[in-house]
């Protein structure tokens, strides 16, 4: 199963999360910038999926241990942070 609904492909979730870290680190490069790393369970998500992306999608026991949730929340959750505003 895609981690993605089927009308993304893998080349399209790619480029969906290089567009979201994109996004995320034009507030990182101002004056007020927060510190160079903080804790973001949507980037660990994000970046459990950029792992697992050739392989399919992370397998439902590593999903619960990290996030302790569904796959089908972990997509959910995923999908709403690749949405672009």
């Amino acid at each position: 199963m895609p981690i993605a609904p089927a009308t993304y492909s893998q080349p399209r979730l790619a480029q969906r999360i290089r567009l979201y870290r994109q996004t995320r680190d034009l507030s990182r490069r101002t004056r007020q910038a927060p510190p160079p790393y903080t804790y973001s369970e949507t980037d660990e998500m994000i970046r459990l999926a950029e792992i697992w992306l050739p392989f399919g999608e992370p397998p439902a026991e590593e999903i619960f241990t990290r996030f302790g949730i569904t796959r089908q929340a972990f997509r959910a959750r995923l999908e709403q942070a690749l949405t672009v505003p």
